[in-house]
């Protein structure tokens, strides 16, 4: 998935996100190099920061938490998320 945010496949979309933890809000803030730069008001810790991007995601692309799965970077900043029964992938750039 180099220099592609997002790559559809049968299993959904993967989407590949910069996740910012201890921001003052919770937003999808942009496009960062080949990543979706994401902000999340929770920290880092105990898993409350996936735990919020996860709702951020089910919010903003109206589909259910449980579709919604971290496939790499549980610990780092980085990661990849699957989205699963979704068809199309609209982001709007800021």
């Amino acid at each position: 998935m180099t220099q592609e945010l997002w790559k559809t496949s049968k299993e959904g979309i993967f989407i590949k996100v910069k996740v910012c933890p201890n921001s003052s809000k919770d937003e999808i803030a942009g496009i960062l190099g080949d990543s979706i730069k994401i902000r999340v008001s929770t920290p880092p810790e105990e898993g409350k920061a996936n735990a919020r991007l996860i709702e951020l995601m089910s919010k903003e692309f109206q589909i259910p938490k449980k579709d919604i799965e971290i496939v790499k970077g549980h610990s780092s900043p980085n990661k990849i998320l699957l989205l699963k029964n979704i068809k199309e992938l609209k982001i709007n750039k800021k």
